[in-house]
This record gives structure tokens, C-alpha cells and sequence, in this order.
């Protein structure tokens, strides 16, 4: 068995190998109870964008769907790999870009009915679990990524999937197409996943559990 966390469709072997969550840097249990048609925003993302690498065509598309007067906020600081300077090209771009960062608190974001989920420096977020724990629906932007517990989990039944290229009017339409009624139970459904319990309030998975896994896990590989 291998494990990993950003696992790609063309490597991965269904039945073998597993794809595991990134631990979440922050959970948000306060926000989870709030409806998800009633929400303050209606899609919201606040990250890094890496200026070279991995991530940087789901990040630039993400970046472009911000509509604050329609309730999207998506803002974005750039970044270059091993803090090397911003090149001159983009430093106009870097700036205005971290000002309309800067307006935006990350915990009031996670009050939004949809949250953006885009790559990273790896296919996988840390985000994922951050916008779980607050109850929001994701909306993954990637274009290929096992993501976490695959086939163990329903997660069409709770998220969406877009590529980079259907970042604008395709998404924005289909998500503003369901129905109130689908959004509580899209939320229902993250909780039947284990994410949250009871009250609404983050359970001990995704930090603690994770945790352990990934030490099983790679006392198991160094066993071998």
C-alpha cells in the first residue's frame, strides 16, 4: 500500500493505494452551525498564489472570480518559492493584489454558503479541512486529484468539482442553480462524513486522527 497526499488519477490504484487528507492549520466549529442558504457570502477564497510551480493555474483562475457586490470574495497574495524576490513583471500585479488581500478577514470568509478549494503547491489543501470544519460546500478547482478517502467517501454528494477552465460563468452558473433545500443537504452530508458531529461542532478527525494515520503510516513504510 501507498500513501500520499496529493495523488494523482494516472498513479493511483484503486483498492491499494490511499489518499489522504492534509491536516488543517485551523478549524472554524463557531461558523458550522449557520445555514448554508443564509450565509454572509456566497463564495469565498483568501490564499497564496505561487508564482511559478504547482498551483499557480488554479490560483490565477481563481483569483479572477472575484465579485464582491455578488457576495464572491477571492483574493490572493503572491508568493515565490524560497521567498526569491517578485519579478518586475509582476510586482504591479503583486501589489494590488495584497491590498485587496489585505481587506479580508480569513475566519469572517469561512461564513460563506461555497468555498473555493483550488491546488496548491500540490494537488491537495490544507483549506480542505479549514472549510469543512466551518461548514462550507467545496468547490475544488484542480484538474486531476485523488482526493482524500476516495472511495470511502460520497463526495459528489457534498462538493464540486471544476477545472481551471470553467472558472467564470460555468461554475457560477451551476452553483447558483441549487435549490436551498440541497444546500442543507449538502451540509447533512459532510456531516455524515465524520467531519462534523452532534451540534455542528469539528470533531477530533481531521486534526487528531489524521495525525495518527499518517504516523501509522509511515512506521509501516519505515517497517518494510
Amino acid at each position: 500500500m501507498d500513501w500520499s497526499f496529493d495523488a494523482l488519477s494516472c498513479y493511483y490504484r484503486s483498492g491499494y493505494d490511499l489518499s489522504l487528507p492534509l491536516v488543517p492549520g485551523k478549524v472554524f466549529p463557531d461558523t458550522a452551525p449557520s445555514p448554508a442558504p443564509d450565509r454572509d457570502y456566497f463564495l469565498t477564497f483568501k490564499g497564496t498564489l505561487y508564482l511559478r510551480g504547482y498551483g499557480l493555474e488554479e490560483r490565477s483562475a481563481v483569483s479572477r472570480a472575484h465579485d464582491p457586490a455578488n457576495g464572491v470574495v477571492s483574493v490572493i497574495k503572491c508568493s515565490n518559492m524560497h521567498g526569491d524576490d517578485i519579478l518586475p513583471e509582476n510586482q504591479d500585479y503583486c501589489q494590488r493584489s495584497r491590498k485587496r488581500y489585505d481587506l479580508y478577514d480569513y475566519e469572517k470568509l469561512m461564513n460563506t454558503t461555497f468555498a473555493l478549494v483550488p491546488a496548491g503547491r500540490s494537488p491537495g489543501s490544507f483549506r480542505l479541512g479549514e472549510v469543512m470544519s466551518a461548514g462550507a460546500i467545496p468547490v475544488f478547482v484542480v484538474r486531476d486529484w485523488i482526493k482524500p478517502f476516495q472511495e470511502q467517501i460520497d463526495w459528489p454528494s457534498f462538493s464540486f468539482v471544476f477545472s481551471p477552465d470553467d472558472v467564470g460563468p460555468i461554475m457560477m452558473e451551476t452553483l447558483r442553480a441549487v435549490e436551498p433545500a440541497r444546500l442543507l443537504e449538502m451540509q447533512v452530508d459532510i456531516v455524515g462524513v465524520g467531519l462534523c458531529v452532534g451540534d455542528a461542532t469539528f470533531c477530533s478527525f481531521p486534526r487528531d486522527c489524521i495525525i495518527h494515520v499518517h504516523c501509522f503510516l509511515r512506521a509501516y513504510t519505515y517497517a518494510i
